[in-house]
């Protein structure tokens, strides 16, 4: 038996069983953040040419826009959430996955939730079961992977909001396989976007959530797609590993955690690969009060990973938030002098005015070492101090600790963005907290989301 058929057969059984009751609050914690982040994103710069564009071209409505009033073909409707959701680089992620997974099931589960009037639970488990297909997969990509510019949210992040949408038109294993094998011509993605900083890293997995529906849809009416997958003599490892072939049993090792257990929540609206250099400088900065004029220069101690996603110097360009979110010496540099980063801070018109923050970054001396652990700040005085911190605890939000920060992180972007939504901000909680107890999550998203 084919392994994508396995996965096939995994994923509906995840989908039609009663999960406990910690990975359902763990799902609808992401559920708070993913909307978070889409709030906080909604008119991010570059939003408004693509709600423009597919405006322009109308069609069937499906399916909700987020925050818009509008209704859409599921695609559509899909590709715009999961743009607004992650323009701000703020959404989740799961580290041994390297992936942002709610990126690409979270728009799919509610487009399709909506379009087939799906109740609260179904949406659970479809996203419960389409984020452990894609983590599966990305595990086992990230041991076999050619090259790190592939960028596994949509190499791999795709298969599970596929799953998903699947999981959610009631596919059976062969649609399921189907649908996969549909999107698996579909699979792309490269970090080339975010090295150029550019506005297109904000919408990478939305291409991963279109081209999911679309394959589930067209599996869903009999049409046929690659059945090996994986493993078939052009399959994925085969195009996109370093040659080496994995055994169907590693996509199936026992854990004591679901993946989506495993996904972590941001703290700073930035790339996560110096969210431990941010809190070591947070440190410093609240324990020293620290002025631009005292500061001769800051080294950050980083892995040479991610000195070479955000190592770089700080350039102000004309859409600096992309810039600055990808920019360890721009992130390091504002906590030093404000003790905090938060999504007010960056928008292009806050980093303009940021011109401290700017002219520190520029001091900023990247030193990469191999301790994949921690990440040390080293700030030097003019007065020839040393201050130096290094952090090795948790970087993200902590798990497992109900809605506490979660809910903090979901007010907080609620008032950033100057929605309407703001005055359902708690009945959103709560329907959220409630999640499956909705008979129909339709009615949830045009009351509240609309």
């Amino acid at each position: 038996m084919d392994v994508s058929i396995k996965l096939a057969e995994l994923a509906l059984d995840l989908y039609n069983v009663n999960h406990k009751n910690n990975v359902y609050t763990a799902t609808k914690r992401l559920f708070l953040d993913a909307l978070a982040c889409a709030m906080a994103g909604h008119d991010a710069p570059g939003i408004d040419i693509i709600k423009e564009q597919i405006y322009e071209w109308g069609g069937k409505e499906e399916a909700s826009v987020f925050f818009e009033n509008r209704t859409l073909p599921a695609p559509n409707a899909a590709f715009i959430n999961s743009a607004v959701l992650h323009a701000v680089d703020y959404d989740d992620v799961h580290l041994s996955a390297n992936t942002h997974v709610m990126s690409t099931v979270f728009p799919v589960a509610f487009a399709i939730g909506e379009m087939m009037n799906s109740t609260g639970v179904q949406v659970l488990n479809a996203v419960i079961s389409g984020v452990e297909i894609s983590c599966r997969i990305a595990k086992v990509f990230m041991k076999y992977r050619s090259n790190n510019g592939f960028l596994t949210t949509t190499i791999t992040g795709g298969f599970g909001a596929a799953v998903t949408a699947a999981l959610l038109m009631s596919a059976d294993v062969e649609e399921i396989v189907n649908t996969m094998g549909i999107y698996y011509a579909q699979t792309s993605g490269n970090r080339q976007a975010l090295l150029d900083l550019s506005l297109t890293k904000r919408i990478q997995p939305a291409f991963a959530v279109k081209s999911a529906i679309w394959s589930a849809m067209l599996a869903k009416k009999g049409f046929t797609g690659a059945n090996k997958i994986f493993k078939g003599f052009f399959g994925f490892f085969h195009l996109y590993s370093d040659g080496g072939i994995p055994e169907d049993s590693e996509f199936f090792t026992q854990s004591d955690f679901m993946e989506i257990e495993e996904i972590d929540i941001k703290r700073f609206p930035t790339c996560g690969c110096h969210h431990s250099s941010i809190l070591a400088a947070i440190e410093l900065s609240e324990k020293h009060m620290l002025k631009y004029e005292e500061i001769d220069y800051f080294e950050i101690h980083m892995p040479k990973s991610g000195a070479d996603l955000v190592g770089h110097p700080f350039v102000m360009d004309e859409n600096p938030q992309v810039a600055a979110q990808f920019c360890a010496p721009y992130g390091v540099a504002h906590a030093l002098l404000k003790g905090h980063v938060h999504i007010k801070d960056l928008t292009n018109e806050q980093i303009r005015k940021n011109t401290q923050t700017v002219a520190l970054a520029q001091k900023a001396k990247i030193m990469v070492y191999e301790n994949n652990n921690s990440q040390i700040v080293k700030v030097k005085l003019k007065n020839g101090n040393m201050l130096i911190s290094e952090w090795d605890e948790d970087y993200f939000v902590p798990r497992g600790e109900g809605y506490e920060n979660i809910i903090a992180k979901f007010k907080e972007c609620t008032e950033f963005s100057g929605l309407p939504q703001i005055s359902h901000t708690e009945k959103i909680i709560d329907y959220v907290k409630r999640f499956e107890e909705l008979t129909n999550i339709a009615d949830f998203i045009k009351e509240y989301l609309n």
